[in-house]
């Protein structure tokens, strides 16, 4: 699938090193295009562990688009989707077709095919995520020939459709119903169908009624607000921040380029002095610590 942060490729790319070392029968194929600067973390993290050659043979990395043939779907007996969000998921129904077993989070559409999965608490916690990650990889890699064969037979023979979802879909229409009116009893009235009311919109066109937008008061002084970053700046700069250093997680290289894009547009030295990164924090958040620690003492 695509490599974006929804998807959790960066958290992938975290455990990959751990997982190859743990399974040495283990072998890990990434493949999809890079989609946001996640994508762009997780890349320069597999390249890197790919270039190393520890796991020479066993780690396949090809960050674009791929037509991946059914050879290899066959061949896969894991899918992993550690997504931090789905709103359904094909990935998993495309391998689950050709007998693979999810490895990955229970999250929005996930789920729904035989696997290993875990409860997310922090989507946006690395620490939480490559733990969940990590213990739910290894009882997928712990388990039975026979009961891998299994799960991988149901993934094959799973279907979805549509008449099912829409019967499931009004029975827990029915029960929301039920409880709502047992809980709080009312009466549902149901209006008759009829026209949709006009609306009317009023322009009052006197001068004193609106500002002309080419107001000399509209672009006086500087701009109070700055704009957000574009999707293009925030890939130059990561992938600038990756080419001479390498984070321990993606949401930290996220915050530290952020933070640095925001120090580079203070236009006081002062201030750029400041937000200088020292030990984690600013020196501004240590100057007020110690303000804090040494008021008692003054």
């Amino acid at each position: 699938g695509r490599w974006v942060k929804q998807k959790g490729v960066d958290y992938i790319a975290d455990v990959a090193a751990w997982m190859l070392d743990t399974h040495p029968s283990a072998q890990l194929l990434v493949i999809g295009p890079v989609g946001d600067c996640y994508g762009s973390y997780a890349r320069a993290k597999l390249e890197r562990l790919k270039a190393a050659r520890v796991h020479r043979g066993r780690l396949f990395v090809h960050a674009d688009f791929l037509e991946v043939p059914q050879e290899l779907k066959l061949a896969s007996d894991f899918c992993l989707m550690p997504s931090r969000d789905e709103p359904f998921g094909y990935v998993d129904i495309e391998f689950a077709w050709f007998g693979a077993v999810v490895v990955g989070s229970l999250r929005g559409g996930l789920g729904k095919l035989p696997g290993f999965y875990f409860q997310i608490l922090n989507a946006d916690s690395p620490s939480h995520m490559q733990k969940a990650l990590r213990k739910t990889i290894s009882r997928a890699m712990a388990c039975s020939p026979d009961l891998l064969a299994a799960m991988s037979a149901s993934a094959r023979a799973s279907v979805f459709p549509v008449e099912r979802w829409q019967g499931e879909l009004l029975q827990a229409y029915d029960v929301a119903m039920e409880s709502y009116f047992v809980s709080k009893p009312t009466t549902l009235h149901i209006l008759p169908a009829g026209p949709p009311p006009t609306q009317r919109l009023v322009y009052d066109a006197s001068p004193d009624s609106r500002r002309s937008q080419d107001d000399d008061s509209l672009a006086g002084g500087p701009e109070f607000l700055r704009q957000e970053a574009t999707e293009e700046e925030m890939q130059a700069l990561v992938d600038a921040r990756l080419a001479v250093s390498e984070p321990p997680n993606a949401p930290e290289l996220m915050e530290r380029v952020e933070w640095e894009r925001e120090l580079a547009q203070e236009p006081s030295r002062i201030s750029r002095f400041l937000g200088t990164v020292v030990g984690g924090a600013p020196l501004l958040d240590w100057a007020i610590a110690l303000c804090y620690v040494s008021g008692p003492l003054v």
